[in-house]
């Protein structure tokens, strides 16, 4: 069995948690596992890779100890020779900080971009050269991504490894639909919206709650579910009071089965400054649910035609388009997940690229 180091995961459930969890529980791990490094305090989806064999270590947070970051990363790696490829999920080029330890030691670095911007353009294009000479190997959940991380030239490089849904899953429930909504005491006249994304800056939070409130001066019986935590978790809680609709708002916390929710809600919305790629707008389209989303969402994720891209600043264009699913039926879309490459039943020949990447079964250096 090959053990294989994976830096990226967080205390957050986000895209790339959700991605390397869809590629763990189905890896034959007779043949391969994922040990994780992380800089966070703690890591979501702990229990379970323990529980399955894997191995966690906790190192300091580069942006408040980058002495401390490094010196641990250099040790760990000394300490665990076993570990020949380290496989980076990254959402912006400052990681190559973190990458050059397993450089300098000679291990097999692959970078996989889930990203397409950054909230420190500086440090990336600082940082952006370094990756293609740290990194043996580039992915990257879309090529929007490709380009914004790895730059023009070595994104020529770069696989293509969209995220995938398990579509079958998400498949529209009436009957789970009304479970979950009188579970969260919607009448059958409310419309629903639903945002799921982290609380903080580049996921607009704040310009989210300004849409959701010209909404509700045309649809009073408008709601709005906010899956999610984050740093600007109190100030986003905060701001919904100040704009007088915080009792419209249902702000639910981290869930680590969102399925209930899309199937409860009416539209779903994602107003984000960018996104690497916006998995989640695929799993809302496979409940069958209409989404209006940012011009900063890959243009990859739209597979259905219920779905509208708009300027996040234009609040009146947000709320016409949001107003005109008011009472559309809800469809099955499994097929078209599927037929559009995003359904798990690819996950096979993910794993079988990574294999090939990872060097497993072969004595290839990088």
């Amino acid at each position: 069995m090959e053990r294989i180091l994976v830096y990226g995961m967080t205390d957050n459930l986000g895209g790339i948690e959700t991605y390397i969890m869809m590629l763990y529980r189905r890896m034959d791990k007779t043949r391969m596992i994922f040990d994780f490094v992380t800089d966070f305090p703690s890591m979501t989806f702990a229990d379970e890779v323990s529980r399955a064999g894997s191995r966690i270590y906790y190192i300091p947070a580069k942006g408040k100890d980058l002495k401390g970051h490094l010196r641990e990363m250099n040790r760990l790696l000394k300490e665990h020779p076993e570990y020949k490829a380290v496989y980076f999920n990254i959402v912006d080029a400052g990681a190559a900080v973190t990458m050059s330890a397993a450089w300098r030691q000679k291990r097999r670095v692959i970078a996989h971009a889930h990203n397409s911007s950054s909230g420190n353009q500086t440090l990336q294009n600082i940082c952006r050269p370094l990756l293609g000479v740290f990194a043996g190997r580039w992915l990257a959940c879309s090529r929007t991504a490709a380009r914004f991380m790895f730059g023009e030239r070595t994104a020529q490089k770069a696989e293509i490894i969209p995220n995938l849904i398990d579509a079958k899953r998400f498949a529209y429930d009436p009957e789970l639909r009304q479970r979950t909504r009188k579970e969260l005491g919607l009448q059958d006249e409310d419309f629903a919206l639903i945002h799921v994304g982290r609380l903080d800056w580049e996921k607009n939070p704040k310009e989210l709650l300004e849409i959701f409130r010209g909404i509700r001066v045309r649809e009073p019986r408008a709601r709005l579910l906010s899956i999610g935590s984050g740093p600007m978790e109190g100030e986003v809680h905060q701001y919904a009071r100040q704009l007088g609709i915080d009792e419209s708002v249902g702000f639910l916390g981290r869930q680590e089965d969102i399925v209930p929710y899309l199937q409860a809600a009416d539209v779903f919305v994602l107003p984000s400054v960018y996104e690497g790629f916006g998995i989640v707008a695929v799993e809302a389209q496979a409940a069958g649910l209409p989404c209006v989303l940012s011009t900063g969402v890959p243009e990859d994720v739209k597979v259905t035609e219920n779905v509208e891209y708009l300027p996040v600043q234009e609040h009146e264009r947000w709320t016409e388009a949001v107003l005109k699913f008011r009472n559309m039926p809800r469809a099955c879309t499994t097929e078209q997940i599927i037929s559009a490459g995003y359904d798990i039943s690819r996950v096979p020949q993910v794993i079988g690229m990574l294999e090939d990447f990872f060097g497993i079964g072969s004595e290839k250096g990088q």
